[in-house]
């Protein structure tokens, strides 16, 4: 771990994808986003804001930043201005990076019955009923340091019961995945269009020795999808989100529940609404640093 190297990744864009940007850097498992901005005095030549994050230079670097490209891209697609999103990468001369780098990426507490740890601390149940998940920031996506996941996270925690079946689509790190086999879920499908986030979840769930439990598909969606289930779970954009609302209607049983995160505060009106049309009944909405969760009832 010592000889890692590690790469400044700086991306120029505008205010408004600010929240949503950050949200995909955290999703990769950064844990700490440098911001500067022009309003406040910092080192910025154009208009917008500079967002600086680390990344590990090892085999998966390349797959990553194309993650980050298309994220971005789809973004801008949603509606958002992304601005010019020119993105720079400068590798780290400081050889004991990835070092000190770990002491920012500490144990985190989603509530009294839940913590993520990274997987050099060693920690232990603090009581027969808390869930320990283990990642490895340096492989993931989705750490559980952002406001969605946590929100996703503690969802999960309320509502998942001894022997459901669930859908994690967009699985990313398989963190929910994995919360939700530790939960009691007797199965888990993992659902990423991405290949990159399908060996992170499956990398992540051996961690955690739930691989037996879990089923991951690289799918655009519920496109692949033939069977129904008990829960469906997706921490994902708010546009996403509407465009298959009626899938995940169809694959729902009866009284089953879509608990959906990584809505802006100023798009959950759209979800909310998308999924009273399709037929959901709105069961619970909560919100943390301008994000929604939302769980929905067939």
């Amino acid at each position: 771990m010592d000889d890692l190297k590690w790469i400044e990744c700086r991306i120029h864009t505008s205010y408004e994808a600010q929240e949503a940007i950050a949200n995909i850097l955290h999703e990769l498992g950064v844990s700490g986003i440098v911001i500067e901005d022009s309003d406040k005095g910092e080192k910025t030549l154009l208009e917008g804001i500079y967002i600086k994050a680390y990344l590990p230079k090892d085999h998966l670097l390349e797959e990553k930043i194309l993650h980050i490209e298309k994220a971005i891209e789809n973004i801008h697609q949603s509606g958002i201005n992304t601005g010019s999103c020119e993105m720079t990468f400068t590798e780290i001369a400081n050889e004991d990076w990835a070092t000190s780098w770990q002491k920012y990426y500490q144990p985190i507490n989603i509530s009294p019955n839940m913590k993520i740890v990274p997987t050099w601390e060693d920690v232990k149940k603090e009581h027969e009923e808390q869930v320990v998940i283990e990642l490895d920031p340096g492989l993931a996506f989705g750490t559980g340091s952002h406001a969605t996941t946590a929100l996703c996270l503690r969802a999960l925690e309320s509502n998942v019961k001894k022997g459901d079946t669930i859908i994690d689509v967009g699985c990313g790190s398989g963190i929910l995945s994995i919360a939700s086999i530790l939960l009691g879920a007797a199965h888990v499908l993992a659902i990423d269009e991405d290949e990159v986030a399908i060996k992170s979840t499956q990398q992540n769930a051996v961690l955690n020795d739930v691989s037996q439990w879990l089923t991951t598909k690289q799918s655009n969606l519920l496109s692949k999808q033939t069977y129904k289930v008990d829960l469906i779970v997706s921490n994902i954009l708010a546009e996403v989100i509407v465009s298959f609302a009626h899938d995940a209607w169809t694959y729902l049983l009866d009284g089953g529940l879509f608990i959906t995160s990584g809505i802006i505060e100023r798009k959950s009106e759209q979800v909310i609404d998308t999924l009273k049309d399709v037929g959901f009944k709105i069961v619970h909405i909560d919100r943390e640093d301008g994000w929604v969760c939302i769980i929905a009832q067939k």
